[in-house]
């Protein structure tokens, strides 16, 4: 009868380390689906970030081709002003030759 005792106190034991070893278990699984979910936000909120620097690299790549273009028409405005100014001056010059022409000839007609 105490051998019968002893293994039923053995047996209860056992169980209730099994029963303590499942609620552990549980705890860990609980635990680890916490983790999966903590995992999954923060995988969602990389991706946001990541769409957000996307957006970001585009709509400086964006700026940056509207600059190149605003500088090539800088520049073409620079060159024409630069040709017009050759322009007036060969006028220039060419109006102080008439007038030195004319001069002499009024000068030479007199």
């Amino acid at each position: 009868a105490s051998l019968k005792a002893e293994m039923d106190v053995s047996l209860k034991d056992s169980d209730s380390k099994l029963k303590e070893a499942l609620a552990a278990l549980q705890l860990l699984e609980a635990s680890v689906k916490d983790k999966e979910g903590q995992l999954k936000e923060r995988d969602g909120e990389l991706m946001e970030a990541l769409a957000a620097l996307e957006m970001m690299e585009a709509s400086t790549g964006k700026k940056d081709s509207e600059l190149m273009e605003a500088q090539a028409a800088l520049q073409m405005l620079k060159a024409s002003v630069s040709d017009k100014e050759a322009q007036l001056m060969e006028k220039e010059e060419a109006f102080l030759r008439n007038k030195g022409d004319l001069k002499r000839e009024l000068e030479e007609a007199e």
